[in-house]
């Protein structure tokens, strides 16, 4: 089995336990509340005829539209009479019998078991990935880590970027060298007669190197390159660029510079 059939079977267990999950908190939430009775009570009362009970007194309160421009002391449309306390008194609760209690659905779900198989999961298809795989915090969450471990997962994956990018040059450069050579042979394409024998020779450019700490990289870079461990093509190749047409843009500017200068008088 590939490493993407393994990440793909993973994958679609990680969306079945999600559905299932959000199945059942929607089930749950669909529970307001009940009266729970206690074993060893002695009740005759059915728990559920008194809430429904309670319920439909509790309905027959007077609305405030009822009561509007009455005085304590006056009749509501109900017949009952409109006292102070059905003015300022609070809300309404059902008295209960000895041994019953209302209960309301607290719901736990996910659990965290749950919460670890799913994590596991996605652990499982990061490091099965072809070619050592990569970190799970890279593919997808990073929130938890600290600098060192960062800066030590950043690492194994530009290890793993940089194999990758192998790969892809040593595919690029077959297609080349393929369709090069058909469309020489074809005669839409010339080859000039300095770059005969190493027309096929190419430079692939991969994109710029990931990094979190671009000022401690960046130091080591130009310290690198200060003590000659380092070339100037390698660098700009890090930053995802051709080093022939950034150094060209680079002698373009100090020429147009000294030429201003020279032109303001400024040259000594």
């Amino acid at each position: 089995m590939s490493g993407l059939a393994h990440a793909v079977a993973n994958f679609l267990d990680l969306v079945e336990i999600l559905a299932d999950v959000k199945h059942s908190v929607k089930i749950s939430s669909l529970f307001g509340a009940w009266i729970e009775q206690a074993a060893n009570t002695e009740n005759n009362e059915d728990p559920g005829e008194d809430l429904r009970g309670f319920l439909e007194a509790a309905g027959e309160t007077a609305e405030i539209a009822e009561v509007e421009g009455l005085a304590s002391g006056e009749t509501l449309p109900d017949g009952n009479i409109l006292s102070v306390e059905d003015v300022v008194q609070g809300g309404r609760f059902q008295e209960f019998a000895p041994g019953q209690s209302l209960q309301t659905m607290n719901d736990t779900r996910p659990h965290p078991n749950v919460l670890g198989l799913l994590s596991w999961l996605i652990r499982d298809m990061a490091w099965g990935l072809p070619h050592g795989g990569l970190s799970p915090e890279v593919l997808w969450d990073a929130s938890k880590m600290n600098g060192p471990g960062m800066r030590f997962v950043m690492a194994e994956t530009r290890r793993f970027v940089a194999d990758e990018q192998e790969r892809m040059r040593r595919d690029c450069q077959k297609i080349w060298m393929y369709f090069a050579a058909k469309e020489s042979k074809r005669g839409n394409l010339v080859i000039p007669a300095e770059l005969q024998a190493t027309w096929w020779k190419t430079s692939w450019i991969p994109q710029a190197d990931l990094t979190i700490d671009r000022g401690r990289d960046g130091k080591l870079d130009l310290a690198l390159l200060d003590q000659g461990l380092m070339t100037r093509e390698e660098w700009w190749a890090r930053q995802g660029k051709d080093w022939k047409t950034e150094e060209a843009k680079v002698a373009r500017e100090k020429a147009f510079i000294q030429e201003q200068r020279a032109a303001a008088g400024l040259v000594e």
